[in-house]
């Protein structure tokens, strides 16, 4: 056995009483406590770090929303009706027959308390009933607009809104002030341009929030202007595209037409046939299917074919053949199908990511997972098509970027979130452990290997 001088710190042979470097005298008993000492000193070191290194990285998968676990309930399953969580973090809820809105944490931020109500709009206010008629709440609850109304719509992005009364139809803005007085006896639609539809003796046009009349009322049919500020419209059978100003764009020769999607391509009908049309109203793609998706998306388009879909490109050519009884969009390189009244996902070359074998599927979710029904049941499944929470609601709705989830069971909605587990804990940081272990243990391997030399 060799030794370790006190004085130097060199190894030295066990032979010798004294090192042979500063002729300091050794001393085997105190050489081999210290050794001891030192041992356990060095494992006492690689359990902390374990245990420090568990800690941080459990840390790190909840602030990173990594969901490695099943569920808990934030909100037992007590709801009638849900929507989804709106920008400012309350979502509307339906209890004993009341309305109010619940937090991200399922607490009653406004209570239940209200006939009816909507969703809160961007600007910070919700229509809500009191005494049969509407005004507005802030997220406090606090009323921004007194109930006055037989009928109250959402604020748009101008601060304006829809409202009746006296069974006629007029806008507010945010304050509950007239911008336009309640003349009307259709209703009114606010549009993203600013420009609000009307409707006399039955034909339609747009004013503008000064009530000056922009294009004259003379279309049996508008539609609502999208981001390239063009509108489709209908006369006499017929439809076309106007610009704000309401000039002609593109002429009055399809037999139905819709809005332009946000890249600017619109699906029309001729013929009995549909295709798809850009802004300038060019052909984009032939109108020779038998029915189009409005969405042109990661550069792919769901065709009908007879009665089966498939997907073709911006060219009009055909990626996957019609084989499906319906497709959806891609999503982040997956398209939801039906075939043989069964879903599953493809992929863009066509093969199957999840073979359909669910009786309804959605699109993922931000935390990678899929509601999912299996006969009658729902539940959610990750991209390998298998359950991480299984099917046992009734109905669910998709996971949103808070990591909750409305679940109906026996006809009542709850809320849940996804769970962390510490089996599963163990099973992310297991590898991280051993690595340091290993590395300890090659440390000392080599440390012995000198000395012994």
């Amino acid at each position: 056995m060799s030794m370790i001088c006190s004085e130097c710190h060199r190894s030295i042979d066990n032979q010798l009483n004294r090192c042979m470097y500063c002729d300091d005298k050794l001393k085997q008993q105190e050489y081999e406590v210290k050794d001891r000492k030192k041992f356990k000193s060095n494992w006492f070191r690689i359990i902390a770090r374990g245990i420090m290194i568990a800690y941080l990285v459990s840390v790190l998968i909840t602030l990173t929303g990594i969901d490695v676990g099943s569920f808990r309930y934030i909100v037992d399953p007590v709801l009638d009706e849900v929507h989804p969580f709106t920008e400012n973090g309350l979502s509307l809820v339906k209890m004993n027959e009341k309305y109010g809105y619940i937090n991200t944490k399922g607490e009653f931020v406004i209570a239940a308390n209200y006939q009816q109500a909507s969703s809160f709009a961007e600007n910070g206010l919700a229509p809500v009933m009191v005494d049969d008629l509407y005004g507005y709440i802030n997220r406090h609850g606090e009323l921004a607009v007194l109930p006055q109304f037989e009928m109250a719509g959402k604020f748009d992005n101008h601060g304006l809104a829809v409202v009746k009364t006296d069974q006629k139809y007029g806008v507010i803005d945010r304050l509950g002030k007239f911008v336009i007085d309640a003349n009307y006896n259709e209703s009114l639609r606010l549009n993203n341009n600013g420009l609000i539809s009307i409707s006399k003796n039955g034909k339609y046009g747009f004013i503008n929030k000064k009530n000056e009349i922009v294009i004259e009322p003379i279309y049996d049919t508008v539609g609502s202007f999208t981001k390239n500020d063009l509108v489709v419209v209908g006369l006499d059978g017929k439809y076309g595209y106007i610009n704000d100003k309401g000039e002609q764009i593109i002429d009055m020769q399809y037999d139905e037409a819709f809005e332009f999607n946000d890249e600017d391509y619109a699906v029309v009908k001729l013929n009995d046939k549909y295709g798809m049309i850009m802004k300038t109203g060019t052909i984009l793609i032939d109108t020779k299917y038998d029915d189009i998706l409005k969405e042109v998306t990661e550069g792919l388009v769901g065709v009908k074919t007879g009665y089966q879909w498939g997907f073709v490109d911006e060219d009009g050519n055909s990626i996957i053949d019609p084989q499906y009884d319906m497709v959806y969009p891609f999503d982040e390189g997956l398209s939801h199908v039906v075939i043989n009244k069964k879903h599953g996902f493809i992929k863009k070359n066509g093969t199957y990511l999840i073979e359909p074998i669910f009786n309804g599927l959605s699109n993922f979710a931000y935390n990678n997972l899929s509601s999912a029904k299996m006969n009658i049941f729902s539940g959610y499944v990750d991209k390998k098509g298998e359950f991480v929470i299984e099917p046992i609601f009734d109905e669910v709705t998709e996971f949103s970027q808070n990591r909750t989830a409305f679940v109906k069971v026996n006809h009542k909605w709850g809320m849940i979130k996804r769970n962390y587990k510490i089996f599963s804990y163990l099973l992310v940081i297991s590898p991280i452990v051993l690595i340091v272990i290993l590395k300890q243990l090659i440390i000392k391997l080599i440390y012995r290997k000198q000395n012994n030399n």
